[in-house]
């Protein structure tokens, strides 16, 4: 469900480096609370699940983020 998630916005440097458009990405609220940024990594492949679980709710409309899953699904494919 949307509530499940919360809308992260990372800095733009960090997106553009890899071509991932500058929007709110969604992040279970679940690894929010568990995070600790010494011994969790965040990839891309992360990114693009939560993406894809998000947008089969209903209530969201997936095509605002079908561009960031494109290239998040590119930079994947290339081994990124």
């Amino acid at each position: 469900m949307a509530e499940d998630f919360v809308m992260v916005r990372w800095h733009g440097e960090v997106m553009a480096r890899d071509g991932l458009p500058d929007i709110e990405y969604p992040v279970p609220l679940a690894f929010i609370e568990a995070f600790d940024p010494r011994a969790t990594r965040l990839g891309l492949d992360d990114l693009l699940f939560w993406l894809q679980c998000y947008t089969e709710q209903a209530t969201v409309d997936s095509s605002a983020f079908a561009p960031a899953m494109r290239r998040l699904a590119e930079l994947l494919a290339l081994g990124i």
